[in-house]
């Protein structure tokens, strides 16, 4: 099974989290937030990764037509509001860093 944790969507690579190629990390999801265009989940990351972005988050759904950068709007509304969704759920991720060309 493979889960997206950053999407470049052209910026700066210095908004993304910094993962080391092969190297194992445990990350825990603590909440999602859901409506009809996304549902996105809240992470924490691990200490040892350097994330500089807004609000480190998996997008796991989009409804056609919504801009993957809709998930951080969601979930920072969600958190305005205090209606995230707790969750505990924590997993293993063997990070692998692939970059596609345009």
């Amino acid at each position: 099974m493979s889960i997206t944790l950053s999407y470049y969507g052209g910026k700066p690579l210095d908004s993304v989290p910094e993962f080391v190629d092969g190297m194992e990390y445990n990350i825990q999801i603590i909440g999602f937030a859901v409506d009809t265009r996304a549902m996105a989940m809240l992470v924490k990351l691990p200490e040892n990764v350097n994330f500089t972005g807004k609000i480190p988050h998996i997008t796991f759904a989009l409804s056609p037509g919504t801009p993957p950068a809709y998930s951080s709007t969601l979930l920072t509304n969600a958190k305005e509001t205090k209606s995230i969704i707790p969750l505990d759920l924590t997993f293993k991720s063997i990070s692998k860093r692939f970059l596609f060309e345009k």
